[in-house]
């Protein structure tokens, strides 16, 4: 709920109603917690006299009253204050609603996602532009809600529970972890254009001297590119949150993982069957270039005229013989590994009994490489 910090002075009469109508039913609800508080927890009123002296602070609205949960307390008070296993108990709460705020992120990213597409495919215009953004503002507006109520509850667990191996399941929650399992993360940062330094390159408190060097710290040579550029499908990564919870029931997950995994799988399989083909295309230009070789050859000993016009037309063609003959050798040493398997007969892939492609331990060693080098060439 928000708090009367973030509660605007000039919101509408149904806005106010309503969340006087909210208050009420949030005090009905804490009065109720503060009648049964001294059965599970008959050490509080003692605990609170010798800390605050038995007075609790006022507040004019309830979302401000502080519950006194055992995560309040310190580990050392919590067995003189509570009753046996309420500590626990909360423990499970808080984990039951980390869970629950992940379910809840989960299927307002999927509602976001489908909105998205569908002002892509259907909106046009600004008005209409403006109330669809609108729209999926609002949705966005719940996912932050949601994550809120998420970190909120694991830092409470964390205060219960403490480090353990629960961590690797209930995870930090990033604003850049927050994305549907259809959005790329960035994994390179982005750069600027060479000789100028663009807003967010540079901190502000970087010195003007250090900033002229940074802009005049560029060439007009390529970089050279790592197989860790780039943030297309081949290197795309799921967030967290749809890895996590499958044994709480996360059936979301289990089917963002088996449709990921399918369109890995083709994406691997159309990768493998591109190399193959260009693979293909080279062979076929060195063929080609020989039977050039040899057709010009041919010409050249079968040629017609008389006189010097022979001569010159056996020169010319001995010429271009030479000329495709040194294009395919030239060809065949620069295309020297990728054409020396197919010449080989190595397979590329072999299916196993399930379906899965596997690479063959020839492939393992080469086939990568052939890839970078055929992109190089």
């Amino acid at each position: 709920m928000r708090t009367s910090k973030n509660f605007k002075e000039n919101v509408t009469a149904l806005q106010a109603g309503g969340l006087t109508e909210q208050r009420n039913q949030l005090s009905t609800r804490i009065r109720v917690w503060q009648q049964l508080q001294p059965i599970y927890m008959p050490g509080l009123l003692q605990y609170k006299s010798d800390m605050c002296g038995g007075i609790d602070t006022a507040t004019p609205h309830p979302e401000d009253v502080d519950l006194w949960l055992p995560s309040k307390l310190s580990k050392e008070v919590r067995h003189i204050v509570c009753i046996q296993d309420l500590p626990t108990i909360e423990e499970k709460l808080r984990t039951a609603q980390c869970h629950e705020a992940l379910d809840s992120i989960r299927n307002i990213l999927k509602i976001k996602s489908r909105l998205v597409k569908f002002k892509h495919n259907n909106v046009r215009g600004q008005r209409e532009g403006t109330r669809s953004r609108a729209i999926i503002d609002r949705v966005h507006e719940r996912a932050r809600a949601a994550a809120a109520k998420y970190r909120t509850a694991r830092a409470t667990k964390l205060l219960l529970s403490g480090s353990g191996e629960w961590e690797q399941e209930l995870q930090v929650l990033e604003d850049a972890d927050i994305r549907a399992y259809q959005d790329p993360n960035k994994l390179v940062k982005k750069k600027g254009r060479p000789g100028t330094v663009e807003d967010g390159q540079i901190s502000s408190n970087v010195p003007a001297r250090h900033v002229e060097e940074a802009a005049e710290e560029f060439n007009l040579f390529p970089d050279e590119r790592t197989r860790r550029d780039g943030t297309g499908e081949t290197r795309r990564t799921l967030s967290w949150i749809w890895l996590t919870g499958t044994a709480h029931g996360n059936q979301d997950g289990d089917e963002v993982l088996q449709i990921e995994w399918c369109k890995s799988r083709a994406r691997a399989a159309r990768a493998k069957e591109e190399v193959r083909l260009v693979k293909e295309e080279m062979r076929r230009v060195v063929e080609f270039l020989k039977w050039k070789s040899e057709w010009w050859h041919m010409r050249a000993e079968h040629c017609l005229a008389d006189g010097g016009i022979a001569e010159g037309l056996r020169a010319y063609a001995q010429r271009q013989s030479l000329l495709q003959d040194n294009l395919s050798q030239h060809f065949q040493a620069i295309w020297k590994a990728p054409l020396s398997k197919i010449h080989e007969g190595v397979p590329m892939t072999e299916e196993n009994e399930d379906g899965t492609l596997e690479d063959t331990d020839e492939e393992e060693n080469g086939d990568v490489d052939d890839e970078d080098a055929i992109m190089d060439d």
